[in-house]
């Protein structure tokens, strides 16, 4: 798991344990709690509790799990949303990049349902931005960006949705003769249906293939 920044002590909590220090953490919206035990925690703004988490207020066993709880979920967060700053993410691969980092997948795929409702993180907006980035750097077809977002764990309603909504008529003609030059600059002496097979496994359905090679005179 990622370096965490308390150290919270492996021997159980009694109520001899207070809290001795309180302060902002290095992240926003969270606190840094010190133990009498030389253990600290990190809680979300939105558990701290002013009248139980203060110096000199003793923690019970059922306080040191709960604080462990509201840390593990600020963690996950924090995560998730770094990795989501960097680019957008489907929600299974942002799962699976969590759990890879040694978070528990219940409390991942909590963190990822919250972050969806919060709009932070999104399926659709995950395929139309990798669709347009892929298209831009390396055209291929429909077929082949099908399976890329199926292993991205999308659902088939929604790839169906998206590359219908972006492969319209002129990307097409945009990809398949991006894809035509490319095949030309290899090899020159293909017939015509040797292009084409080459352009179906590029991903390219045979009859966008052969309607755009009647449009073009090829």
């Amino acid at each position: 798991m990622d370096s965490r920044e308390h150290g919270a002590s492996s021997s159980s909590p009694s109520a001899d344990i207070i809290i001795v220090s309180l302060q902002w953490g290095t992240a926003e919206s969270a606190f840094r709690l010190g133990l009498s035990d030389g253990s600290s925690f990190f809680i979300p703004f939105e558990t701290y509790d002013a009248s139980r988490h203060h110096e000199g207020a003793p923690l019970a066993w059922d306080d040191m799990e709960e604080l462990r709880t509201a840390e593990e979920s600020f963690l996950v967060r924090r995560k998730a949303l770094d990795l989501l700053s960097r680019r957008e993410h489907s929600s299974q691969e942002l799962m699976q990049k969590l759990c890879q980092r040694g978070f528990g997948r219940e409390l991942a795929e909590k963190v990822c349902s919250n972050l969806e409702e919060q709009g932070l993180l999104s399926d659709g907006r995950f395929a139309r931005t990798y669709v347009s980035s892929r298209l831009r750097r390396k055209p291929e077809g429909p077929r082949v960006m099908e399976r890329r977002l199926r292993q991205k764990g999308l659902s088939r309603e929604l790839i169906a949705a998206v590359l219908e909504e972006t492969y319209t008529s002129e990307v097409l003609d945009e990809a398949l003769s991006s894809c035509l030059e490319k095949l030309k600059r290899k090899k020159t002496d293909l017939s015509r249906e040797e292009y084409m097979k080459k352009l179906e496994k590029m991903g390219f359905h045979y009859r966008d293939i052969a309607f755009f090679f009647e449009k073009h005179d090829f």
